[in-house]
Order: structure tokens, then C-alpha cells, then sequence
């Protein structure tokens, strides 16, 4: 037991660390304890990738729109994220066809307040979001080579130019 408690401390800071971050963005943090499943880890985004976006987000505010980091977040949802999951997910594609589509483009944007887009993707989907709002936003520039985390990221051929 004592062993497996001086195991799990570092685990422990690690966690409260990554809830300051969120917490300092003025977001609510979700902890959640589980049974490991090999399954369910594939499906989760990293914890990397979520600090990430939020700095994207924040960047891209700065840069583009007067510090709106909200207008930021629901465009790269919209314009990116949405885009991945419908590609991906039959049912996320039904959902957005139906009640997103027929909306026009500002009510699309307020409408990314009400669904998930980031949340919902896997690694995989979530690094190729990352990278698509780094190419999308260095054309428009946004500069993201000094975030913290975007190292990575930054080794496909968009991200050079």
C-alpha cells in the first residue's frame, strides 16, 4: 500500500497542476478515476493537447481578434474541429447536418458553445486539429512556434513555410 501510495504522488501533483492551468483560464476542471481500459484511453484526447488548444485559442485571440479567445475557440471548432469529426463520425456528421448546417455563420459560431468539438476527439483526431489550426492561422499571422507543447507539432511540412 505504501509503495503504491509513493508511486501514484507524482501522478497526484501532475493532476494538480493541469487543474491550476485550466482552472487559471476561468474553466472548470472534471477529474475523473476509472478502471484502466485500453479502449477508453484510445478515445481520449492528452491532457498536452487540451493545455495546447487553449494556448492556440489565446494566441489566436491576440493576433486576430482583440483578445476574443472565445470567438477564436468557436471559429477553430467550427471551421477545423467539425470538419474532422464529421469525416470521422456518422452520428456527429447527422447531428451537424441537421441542427448546424442550416444555420447561418453567426449562429453557427454561438452554436459551438453548445456542443463538443475538442472534447470528443481521440490523439489522433486532436493532433491533426492542432495541426490544421496551426496551418490554417499561420497563413492568417499567427505566430505559434514559442507555446510551450508545440514542438511536435510543428514537423509537418505547413507548419515550414
Amino acid at each position: 500500500l505504501i509503495e503504491g501510495l509513493v508511486s501514484v504522488q507524482p501522478m497526484l501533483i501532475e493532476i494538480a497542476k493541469e487543474s491550476v492551468l485550466i482552472m487559471d483560464t476561468g474553466r472548470a476542471v472534471e477529474i475523473i478515476v476509472q478502471p484502466y481500459s485500453e479502449k477508453a484511453t484510445e478515445k481520449r484526447r492528452s491532457n498536452a493537447q487540451n493545455r495546447l488548444y487553449f494556448l492556440i485559442y489565446q494566441r489566436i485571440a491576440k493576433t486576430l481578434f482583440g483578445g476574443d479567445e472565445k470567438h477564436a475557440r468557436r471559429e477553430c471548432k467550427l471551421l477545423i474541429g467539425c470538419r474532422i469529426l464529421r469525416r470521422d463520425n456518422a452520428a456527429f456528421a447527422d447531428i451537424y447536418d441537421t441542427v448546424i448546417r442550416v444555420l447561418s455563420y453567426d449562429n453557427k459560431l454561438k452554436a459551438m458553445d453548445l456542443i463538443s468539438v475538442s472534447s470528443i476527439m481521440n490523439v489522433k483526431q486532436g493532433t491533426e486539429y492542432i495541426k490544421k489550426i496551426i496551418e490554417k492561422y499561420t497563413e492568417s499571422g499567427c505566430y505559434f512556434a514559442d507555446l510551450e507543447g508545440i514542438e511536435s507539432y510543428l514537423q509537418y511540412p505547413e507548419a515550414k513555410k
